[in-house]
């Protein structure tokens, strides 16, 4: 019984891996994000399709430690300066950074309220689903 459980649980993660996997790369307007105090619906879909791509989350990570120029950040990637300037672009649209010129020097920062606010819809959602795992888990024990 104890392997049935475990491979119900499995396949519960799963399905809840594929859920939020969905959840946050599918194109369409999700109703899930519909309690979303702060943002509309659209804002908290373009912090998700902004860190969709490895190339912006690896923009955003390079930004955690600080302020740093456009070109501080196009260094380490394999592309031309305007293709960093659109992700650069993408990711100030969705408010997860902000750019500021200063003379010649465009510099970048992170806008981390954007970020939390992503963090806690994930922290809810987990929270959620781990509560009815939780609750399957116990019902599955209790009636064999």
């Amino acid at each position: 019984m104890d392997e049935y459980l475990e491979a119900l649980l499995t396949a519960a993660e799963d399905l809840l891996k594929l859920f939020l996997f969905q959840v946050l790369t599918c194109a369409h307007k999700s109703r899930i994000l519909n309690y979303m105090v702060k943002y509309s619906e659209n804002d908290m879909d373009l912090v998700f399709s902004a860190l969709s791509d490895p190339t912006r989350r690896r923009v955003t990570e390079a930004l955690s430690d600080g302020e740093k120029t456009l070109s501080d950040l196009a260094r380490p990637f394999d592309m031309s300066m305007p293709a960093v300037m659109k992700h650069i672009s993408i990711l100030e649209r969705s408010g997860i950074l902000r750019t500021e010129k200063r003379g010649r020097t465009r510099y970048c920062r992170l806008e981390p309220e954007r970020l939390n606010d992503a963090q806690e819809w994930l922290a809810r959602t987990s929270r959620m689903w781990t509560e009815r795992l939780n609750a399957l888990n116990q019902y599955l024990k209790e009636n064999p």
